[in-house]
């Protein structure tokens, strides 16, 4: 009914944009994308301007965008790149215009990113994530933001804010923890993955970066306990096995370590890494003719 009331009002004023933006709203609502677009595109015929028609278009595309992602290789980089540039101009625009939309902050803020337009991304987010205490989505993209502009220290305040606001989010413990990782803050970085592979104990490649973390904050016990874990849910995992490798080595625990090497060689017998865990053994023990056969 509300479609046909509007339809009926274009009919009358036609050269009114909002009426159209309107029924692009409408559309918009009811998920119809192509009449949404027509609606919104036939106002701004009318008034380049008008910022409530930029809004629509602007999330429209900015979820084209995002549907983009999923089609084949080819296809997605060319409708994702040509949607997501179409989305910026239309959402700077009803920014400019002064629109009240949290949508169109958020989505702006996000394509920013995207787009490696960092300094901008932050410009448009820290208002928005200020004026929303909170908001765990709003602070994980603007630490996005501020680590892609280089700001590490405000990068680790947000996540920590988010870790706060959201303590068993395991999104936010694992930015954080990456973000600890590039520090070298690596006691922080193990307690936040143990946190995040707490909430979600079948996730093994969390796990795993969580035994990386501890093997590099000096607890190589707890973390021989979580990497035999990986590796029991994963015994083709050669990555698991090369860290298992690593950290009986470092455990002094040679034969151990010599076994989870050989075992990633047979795993991976064109690769690099099983063949340097094993030097590495022999070189800790040295074993020198061992290891001049292992490397040649």
């Amino acid at each position: 009914q509300a479609v046909e009331l509007l339809a009926r009002a274009a009919e009358l004023d036609a050269e009114a944009p909002a009426i159209p933006a309107a029924q692009a709203g409408l559309y918009a609502r009811l998920d119809q994308a192509t009449n949404a677009v027509e609606a919104a595109e036939r106002a701004l015929a009318l008034d380049a301007e008008y910022v409530d028609a930029h809004r629509v278009l602007g999330l429209m595309f900015a979820a084209l965008a995002e549907q983009a992602a999923g089609q084949s290789a080819g296809q997605r980089s060319a409708n994702a790149e040509s949607y997501r540039r179409r989305a910026l101009t239309h959402l700077e625009q009803a920014a400019a215009g002064g629109v009240e939309d949290a949508r169109v902050t958020f989505s702006l803020g996000r394509l920013l990113v995207e787009t490696g337009a960092f300094d901008d991304a932050v410009a448009a987010l820290e208002p928005f994530v200020r004026d929303r205490p909170g908001f765990v989505d709003g602070l994980l993209l603007l630490a996005t933001a501020y680590a892609g502009a280089g700001r590490a220290v405000e990068a680790t305040e947000a996540l920590e804010e988010a870790v706060r606001g959201r303590p068993r989010s395991v999104r936010a413990l694992s930015a954080l923890a990456e973000l600890y990782e590039a520090e070298g803050r690596w006691d922080d970085a193990a307690d936040a993955y143990g946190r995040a592979a707490a909430r979600r104990p079948s996730d093994v490649d969390l796990k795993r970066r969580w035994a990386a973390a501890l093997l590099n904050a000096g607890d190589q016990e707890r973390a021989r306990t979580v990497i035999e874990e990986v590796v029991e849910a994963r015994p083709s995992d050669g990555g698991a096995i090369y860290l298992l490798s690593e950290i009986e080595r470092r455990l002094n625990n040679f034969e151990a370590a010599e076994a989870a090497a050989r075992q990633v060689i047979a795993l991976e017998p064109d690769g690099a890494r099983g063949i340097y865990a094993l030097a590495q053994v022999f070189l800790d023990r040295r074993q020198y003719r061992e290891l001049v056969e292992v490397v040649e």
